[in-house]
């Protein structure tokens, strides 16, 4: 009991003193930069170190809960084009014009996703969380999540198809899932080649499990980067500059999400020539699902 009150105190009072430092550290930027742009990164970097206490706070399950070192060079980027900008516009470089804004904007919608994701995998990962439990139909997850992005795949230039074999219900928290698979979804549309396809299928497999097999088509990448893709921040060597909306942890929430529900999602080459993600989780009822195909 005293070492759980002690640890507590310590880190509340750590946190509490560690902001109020932070905010007389700040005032000075802010008065300097001239009203505004101060302001906002004076806002930005309390994200920040907020978002880097949480993820150094000691796991109550997961020993590699910190990534303080990914999460400092991902976090870089972003902060040198403000600070850049704002300099900028101390000096008289560049005024603070639409298309200025337009560029700082930019850079915190990208702090935003990358803080969002990195929030939302240290939920998944902290443990012992309780997930609502009921019985889903994975099949009909994935269609509803298709016909919602039909029109953005279309303008992809990526063509889908569904084919849904009988299969059981799965036991699972259905947004979740459809957060999985969101995020597959995200995966293909960023880095699928125009025109290409995306190929999924949905059946049982033996020993009662239900099998998802997601896969698209080229380019895909090295096999030594397989069992790599769903770390953190993990950036395949040699495949260019990154594309500008992923934060590097939606395969890895992706990953967080299936254990959540004792379920494997492993990598591989695709016969279509690009990523091939399989996904097994355990089947919970006996109801047969009609087969069905959709093609868009």
């Amino acid at each position: 009991m005293h070492a759980h009150i002690t640890t507590g105190l310590r880190s509340g009072v750590g946190k509490a003193l560690g902001l109020a430092v932070l905010n007389v550290g700040l005032l000075p930027l802010a008065w300097y930069c001239g009203g505004w742009p101060g302001a906002v990164l004076c806002v930005l970097l309390q994200m920040v170190v907020l978002l880097a206490w949480r993820a150094w706070e000691p796991p109550r399950k997961t020993p590699d809960a910190g990534p303080l070192a990914d999460l400092a060079h991902e976090l870089r980027s972003p902060l040198t084009v403000l600070a850049g900008e704002i300099e900028a516009m101390q000096i008289g470089l560049r005024q603070p014009d639409a298309q200025t804004l337009d560029a700082m904007a930019g850079e915190v919608q990208r702090l935003s996703r990358l803080l969002q994701d990195l929030d939302r995998l240290l939920g998944h990962s902290r443990a012992p969380e309780v997930v609502p439990m009921q019985i889903i139909d994975v099949g009909t997850v994935i269609e509803q999540l298709l016909q919602r992005h039909r029109l953005v795949l279309q303008q992809a230039g990526l063509s889908v198809t569904l084919s849904r074999q009988p299969a059981p219900g799965v036991s699972g928290d259905a947004l979740r899932l459809e957060q999985l698979f969101t995020n597959l979804l995200q995966n293909s549309l960023r880095y699928t080649d125009a025109p290409g396809q995306i190929l999924i299928r949905v059946e049982a497999t033996a020993g009662g499990v239900v099998q998802v097999t997601w896969e698209d088509s080229s380019p895909g990448v090295p096999g030594q980067a397989l069992p790599r893709l769903t770390e953190r921040f993990y950036r395949v060597p040699g495949h260019g500059i990154p594309h500008p909306h992923a934060s590097g942890l939606g395969l890895a929430i992706a990953r967080a999400i299936a254990e959540a529900h004792s379920a494997t999602l492993q990598a591989r080459h695709s016969q279509l020539g690009g990523l091939c993600w399989v996904l097994r989780i355990e089947a919970q009822e006996e109801v047969i699902h009609e087969a069905s195909r959709i093609a868009g």
